[in-house]
């Protein structure tokens, strides 16, 4: 098995423990222990599951790992009787910023706005990029008068949001959203493509 233990400097350390007992007449009488340091090889896995599930630029959960999350949400949202909403939303006109300001004013736009969805988020809402400038946020126990309101809270901060292009010209940010609401019955899935029609009608609609 393994097992974790201090050091002498107090660091915790893993080890892989085999514990093999010595028998005399069919009767065990000690037991001798050989026991390997593995910190390294735990430490390497853990990096490893994080960089599979992180977004490398954001550091918030990638595609993969949020349907993931989401999709456990939603199964234990639905044994307690309970729904979820989900926050579709994108960065309005993000490629003309690209195209404008280059790349670099459109990787700053994209941390800009998950800075202030980390700071404005629940501990128990998940947020993830889709890829590109599209992210999703699933919020547990909300009804969809409270997805709105959170929704509009978000659109609000992020417009007061700038960051700064070429020749030190100032770059505002908006986004679009869409919002949907599980029923007790349909799939993440379908949670989602609903939410980004909504996003989608939110463009059509003149943005932000």
């Amino acid at each position: 098995g393994e097992e974790v233990l201090a050091d002498a400097s107090g660091m915790t350390r893993n080890f892989l423990l085999m514990k093999i007992p010595i028998l005399e007449n069919g009767k065990g009488t000690a037991t001798v222990g050989i026991s390997t340091d593995i910190s390294e090889t735990v430490r390497l896995k853990q990096q490893f599951e994080l960089l599979a599930n992180t977004d490398p630029m954001t550091a918030i959960s990638n595609r993969r790992h949020f349907i993931a999350e989401a999709a456990r949400e939603l199964k234990r949202m639905y044994r307690a009787g309970e729904n979820l909403a989900v926050i579709m939303f994108d960065i309005d006109k993000f490629k003309a910023i690209n195209d404008l300001y280059g790349h670099a004013a459109g990787d700053r736009a994209i941390l800009a706005v998950v800075d202030v969805c980390r700071r404005m988020r629940r501990e128990t809402d998940l947020l993830g990029r889709l890829g590109g400038d599209e992210f999703v946020i699933v919020l547990p126990r909300t009804d969809s008068l409270e997805a709105l309101a959170a929704a509009e809270r978000l659109r609000e901060a992020i417009a007061k949001t700038s960051v700064i292009g070429n020749e030190h010209k100032k770059i505002l940010i908006t986004v679009s959203l869409g919002v949907a609401l599980s029923d007790g019955v349909c799939s993440l899935d379908e949670v989602i493509n609903r939410a980004d029609v909504a996003l989608y009608q939110a463009k059509q609609h003149g943005r932000n």
